[in-house]
């Protein structure tokens, strides 16, 4: 996928400065081979090849559940801390996570001391982190996991942290520095945020340079690193460019560009509507020739973020703020928590929800991160996100991101997305709030012709639907803001049973 001649010219611009500024980076060390890998992204090759993420992350990360409750005296079982997050490293292995795929630990923001070690190095908080962000990273690794970590380009985190403060090729001396200390914490996945100066334009090129120092720098080490941009183009700014989407499948193995999830029903809306690419609405004219490339960008190892997963992010815990999503201040559970209020961000989603939550995100190869509380998560909630042939739809070798075939005006959805095998997922989502019965499936919508002979498995209640032919009459109502995903395929034989329908 080549860079296109003016997105060229802007990196070759930017390459000057960079020799401009020698010593300013690096004080001279290793620089020319940082210039000669940051011009290799000129060239048509993939400039990413780490080898990591060639179907999309499954893990849990800390963010929409636990925010930063940095309150650890008031709240200790839930603020963000080393304790937090060896918690959910063991529950990953004991109650199956890892057995099923889910395999990284994030920690996202607020990590970080208020402010840099003399020496300028970052540093984790000493009290929250006692044992040092290394150390974590063992514990983590020790139970045959993978460590992740949160950063940001501007000159700090979302929330106020220190970050990499590169905001423009010329002025990344501390990202060096950053990324070197990151690499040594032992991390195997990086979240690189937009926040305070990030400069979104400049992302062509700064993206470029950090992509490759974790590059570098985790083949040297023996363990390579998923890169994730976050908040490259917020759907609210307006700001996407048509080399966005070519250049982050160049160089980092997901990204995420639309505005935070919260839990509740209307944002997981808002971001169906927003991957089906599909109209104006959503996607203003003057962006519709990049829309084709946000279909078709994902590959193995390149995948696009649509945010965590709300699944069993329930109002089960005592220590509960409601989330709502663009409310006015006081409504929204507040990032930081005040001295007497513990910020634990709870959901309202219900079980239909939740299902069309882990449905959704599969058939977009989308990363399937848990941000529930592992501890208290309900049997529903888990076998819902433990499905392996829902799990398997995500995880299929092709990467490919499903197509919206329609949405009608009562609400109902038809999206398809092809399986390496030759079969096709398929999701009929109920848009509407009230259960709909009578629903059929024409194959011809999914890519069969009138007189295939098609083999059809619901993947969510695992069972065989039979062999039909033509059209697929469901036999139960899809409930309100739920889904029914299937399997479709053409049928070898007659050995699948059920009724052949004309």
């Amino acid at each position: 996928m080549a860079l296109s001649s003016a997105s060229a010219a802007i990196i070759i611009v930017n390459l000057a400065s960079l020799l401009a500024h020698t010593h300013a980076l690096t004080n001279g060390a290793a620089l020319t081979p940082t210039i000669v890998s940051l011009a290799s992204l000129l060239v048509p090759a993939d400039a990413l090849a780490n080898g990591v993420g060639l179907t999309p992350m499954m893990g849990w990360m800390a963010w929409i559940r636990f925010r930063c409750n940095i309150n650890c005296d008031l709240d200790p079982q839930n603020c963000v801390s080393e304790r937090l997050f060896m918690d959910m490293a063991d529950r990953m292995v004991s109650d199956g996570w890892l057995a099923s795929g889910y395999e990284y630990v994030s920690v996202d923001d607020c990590w970080q001391a208020n402010e840099r070690a003399a020496d300028g190095s970052l540093v984790a908080n000493a009290s929250r982190f006692p044992s040092g962000m290394q150390a974590l990273g063992d514990y983590i690794h020790a139970r045959g996991l993978k460590f992740g970590l949160y950063s940001a380009m501007g000159e700090t985190t979302c929330q106020g942290y220190p970050a990499f403060n590169c905001s423009s090729v010329s002025t990344c001396k501390q990202a060096y520095r950053d990324v070197q200390t990151l690499l040594s914490f032992g991390l195997d996945y990086i979240k690189v945020d937009s926040c305070h100066g990030a400069n979104i334009a400049a992302f062509n090129t700064t993206h470029p340079l950090i992509s490759r120092w974790f590059l570098d720098g985790g083949r040297a080490a023996g363990r390579p690193v998923l890169y994730h941009p976050s908040g490259i183009a917020l759907k609210d700014t307006h700001l996407h460019t048509p080399t966005q989407y070519k250049l982050m499948g160049r160089i980092a193995n997901m990204w995420r560009h639309f505005a935070d999830m919260q839990p509740v029903w209307s944002e997981v809306v808002s971001i169906i509507d927003f991957w089906a690419a599909d109209n104006a609405t959503t996607h203003p004219k003057s962006y519709e020739g990049e829309w084709a490339d946000f279909l078709s960008v994902s590959r193995p190892g390149v995948f696009q973020d649509p945010d965590a997963l709300l699944v069993g992010n329930t109002n089960s815990s005592p220590s509960c703020r409601p989330c709502l999503s663009r409310q006015p201040p006081g409504f929204f559970c507040p990032d930081k928590a005040h001295p007497d209020v513990p910020c634990i961000c709870c959901g309202t989603l219900t079980a239909a929800e939740e299902q069309t939550n882990m449905a959704m995100w599969s058939m977009w190869s989308a990363p399937l991160e848990i941000a529930a509380d592992l501890r208290s998560l309900p049997r529903a909630s888990a076998a819902i996100l433990q499905n392996p042939e829902v799990i398997r739809v995500n995880q299929d070798p092709l990467v490919s991101q499903a197509r919206r075939v329609y949405k009608r005006a009562d609400g109902m959805q038809l999206w398809r997305k092809r399986l390496v095998d030759g079969s096709v997922a398929v999701a009929l989502l109920n848009g509407g709030a009230a259960p709909r019965a009578g629903i059929a499936l024409a194959f011809g919508d999914v890519g069969f012709t009138e007189v295939d002979r098609v083999a059809v498995r619901d993947l969510v209640r695992r069972v065989d639907l039979g062999v039909h032919v033509g059209v697929l009459q469901l036999a139960d109502p899809i409930p309100g803001h739920g889904v029914v995903l299937l399997n479709v395929s053409i049928a070898l034989d007659d050995t699948v049973g059920g009724t052949v329908e004309t």
